[in-house]
């Protein structure tokens, strides 16, 4: 079955709440970016953090994950400055730990999320540092002490192939380690790379989208394997009602539907118009 542009967006306009719908319009319209931006404020706390993101969490607390999410939307949105970024960069730096790393505060728990919201837990610190770092590391007028910090973590969990804990780390850490002149940074970026190739037909779908987006980010070539087949695996797998599959679960397939068709457009195997 060949990937029907039309049915993705309308399984969007149908199923999307009202910032999926507003992000996924500003991502093929930048004139309304701002419409976006004042529809994702709605889901910031007054400390900066964010709430609300991901379906796997339902609380109101800020969380680490949902302002890694928000941060997604905002380099996709090709936002790096204003109000609304301000804060969220405050936060973090507030919320980030002596010893360099993130991680979620005990009040997430109260809304019993998933087992990667946990916090003391040292393979969830390691995956949302990595996060944090792939998003900050890309942006100007970042406090170099907060990178640098949060590499000094990560290097004390590297094992010389992997990080331990979630695939996650791999495209996360390829661009918080690979722009560096450090060698064990080079090395880090390079075995990341090594095990994306070689386990990205393993991933779901919704993961496919955050390896694709590292590769954006990188501006990585059409033709390099990663992308290629990263884009294969998202155009076959697109159900009948047009939305794309992922076994994270239903409420997760809007999102996932939107972010691949933003990897799409961006490696022009659809055009960039609703």
């Amino acid at each position: 079955m060949s990937f029907n542009v039309d049915k993705a967006i309308e399984f969007v306009f149908q199923n999307g709440n009202a910032f999926q719908q507003a992000y996924f319009k500003a991502l093929f319209d930048r004139n309304l970016v701002e419409y976006a931006l004042l529809s994702l404020a709605r889901y910031q706390n007054d400390d900066g953090g964010f709430f609300g993101l991901d379906s796997d969490y339902n609380g109101k607390a800020s969380s680490i994950t949902c302002t890694m999410i928000a941060l997604s939307k905002l380099e996709r949105l090709g936002v790096d400055s204003g109000v609304l970024y301000d804060a969220t960069i405050a936060y973090l730096q507030r919320e980030q730990k002596k010893k360099g790393f993130w991680d979620e505060s005990y009040k997430v728990l109260e809304s019993q999320p998933p087992k990667w919201y946990y916090p003391k837990y040292m393979i969830n610190q390691v995956w949302l540092t990595n996060g944090i770092l792939r998003y900050l590391i890309t942006k100007r007028n970042i406090n170099q002490d907060m990178l640098e910090k949060a590499q000094s973590f990560l290097r004390l969990h590297w094992n010389g192939s992997s990080f331990p804990g979630y695939d996650h780390n791999n495209w996360m850490a390829i661009i918080g380690f690979h722009n560096s002149d450090q060698m064990i940074h080079r090395q880090i970026a390079e075995s990341c790379m090594y095990n994306l190739i070689n386990h990205i037909s393993e991933y779901d779908l919704g993961d496919i989208n955050w390896v694709l987006e590292s590769m954006m980010s990188m501006q990585i070539s059409s033709s390099h394997p990663v992308v290629v087949q990263g884009l294969e695996l998202l155009e076959n797998g697109q159900r009948e009602d047009g939305g794309l599959s992922t076994s994270y679960g239903e409420l997760h397939r809007v999102d996932t539907t939107i972010d691949a068709l933003d990897a799409l457009a961006f490696y022009n195997h659809i055009q960039r118009k609703i």
